[in-house]
This record gives C-alpha cells, sequence and structure tokens, in this order.
C-alpha cells in the first residue's frame, strides 16, 4: 500500500511538472501573440492613416478637377455662345459692327477665353489670341460703334480655341475617369 502511495505521488508530482511546462510553454505563446497583436495594431493605425492621408489627396485633386472641369465647361459654352452671336450679326466676308448690348456680350465672352486661357497647358495656349480678344474687347467698351473687326478671323480663332477647350476638357475627364 506504500508503495502505490508513492508510485501515485510520483505519477502526480510527474502531471504537475507537465501542466507546469505546458502553462510555461502557454504563457510564452500569449507574449508572442500579445506582441503580435500589439505590432499589427500599430500596422493598422498606420494603413488608416495612411488611408486617411490618400483620401484627403483624392478628394483634393477631385475638388481641383471639379473646378477645371466647370471652368473649361463654361469657356466651351460661352465660346459657342460668342461664336453663334457672331456668325447671326455677320454678313459674309464682312467686317462687324454690333450694338452695344451685342459688343458688351462678346466682350464677356472673349474675356472669359481670355481668362480660361491659363487652364490650357502651357503647349496649348494662345497667346497672340488672347492679346487679341483682350484687345478687342477694351475696344468694343470704349466704343462698341467703332468696334468693326473681321468677323470670319475672329470666329476661326474663337472655334480653334474651344477646339482646344474641348480637347483638354476630354483629356481631364479621361484622367479623372482613370484616378476613380
Amino acid at each position: 500500500d506504500l508503495l502505490d502511495a508513492l508510485r501515485k505521488q510520483i505519477e502526480a508530482a510527474m502531471e504537475e511538472e507537465k501542466r507546469a511546462a505546458t502553462i510555461k510553454e502557454l504563457a510564452g505563446a500569449i507574449t508572442q501573440l500579445n506582441t503580435d497583436i500589439s505590432r499589427m495594431n500599430r500596422e493598422i493605425g498606420e494603413l488608416e492613416k495612411k488611408c486617411e492621408d490618400e483620401q484627403l489627396a483624392r478628394d483634393k485633386a477631385q475638388a481641383e478637377y471639379v473646378v477645371l472641369r466647370d471652368d473649361l465647361q463654361g469657356a466651351i459654352t460661352g465660346a459657342q455662345e460668342a461664336i453663334q452671336m457672331l456668325k447671326d450679326k455677320k454678313m459674309p466676308g464682312q467686317f462687324l459692327q454690333v450694338t452695344a448690348d451685342d459688343s458688351e456680350q462678346i466682350s464677356d465672352a472673349m474675356l472669359k477665353l481670355a481668362k480660361a486661357n491659363d487652364v490650357l497647358p502651357r503647349s496649348q495656349q494662345n497667346d497672340e489670341l488672347i492679346s487679341s480678344l483682350v484687345q478687342f474687347s477694351q475696344g468694343a467698351e470704349e466704343d462698341p460703334k467703332g468696334s468693326e473687326f473681321h468677323s470670319d478671323a475672329i470666329i476661326q480663332m474663337m472655334e480653334d480655341f474651344q477646339k482646344k477647350f474641348k480637347t483638354h476638357k476630354n483629356e481631364i475627364d479621361e484622367a479623372e475617369n482613370e484616378e476613380a
């Protein structure tokens, strides 16, 4: 009986050692897992910050695109209106004389085109045309009845300008669609 009791105590002690070793092993695993969790939480924080920064940059780019798109669309529309008004008022191959109201509308459209020239890529900007448009606009404001110009030439310049605006708008729309 004493031998059985001793055997049971030895077996119990061995079981206790096994449990202690298992507990020590699991405690090490818990420490490693806690370290991994901490590292992963830092990575999550960094990724969330990166996503937030990327979203802010995207929002800013989107806002800039919308302003540019709207400016270009306004220039396109203004050019269409001015071209149509000039075509309606001219006689083939003749100089154009317009009323004060017509002159003001045409001048406004031309000044919008001149301002919109700045949003075009430098290679597509037309400083000579801008100078002509501004001169016409200033001359028209000073003396609407004396604002004569060869309508075919100015219409052709405005149509060329309108094409550039449309091309640039299509390019930025395409680039925006690729970003989105």
